[in-house]
């Protein structure tokens, strides 16, 4: 039982902290905020490029983020699962129904 719930914190932490990045990457793509990526990546970003490079910065933290934190659900999912034995079970119907 003590290894679900460390699980689920884990889970929970990995949700937060997409939601900080994506957040960010919303600040970045509809506020323009440069200042919150680094300034190597700024560096050659000229003055009348800044807005559509803001808004491509933004959406792409924004869009890997999200499938970061999809992937990382599904996995953490099967893992809790598997070792409850309700993963296992579905597989098992998955693969029987699907052949």
């Amino acid at each position: 039982m003590s290894d679900f719930i460390w699980f689920i914190i884990i889970g929970v932490l990995f949700v937060l902290l997409s939601c900080v990045f994506i957040v960010l990457g919303g600040l970045i793509w509809t506020k323009q905020k440069m200042n919150l990526i680094i300034s190597y990546h700024c560096d050659k970003v000229k003055d009348e490029n800044k807005k559509a490079y803001c808004r491509i910065f933004g959406i792409g933290m924004i869009f890997i983020r999200s499938l970061y934190t999809s992937f990382k659900n599904v996995v953490f999912f099967y893992t809790v699962n598997s070792r409850t034995g309700f993963g296992n079970s579905v597989n098992c119907v998955f693969h029987c129904e699907v052949q």
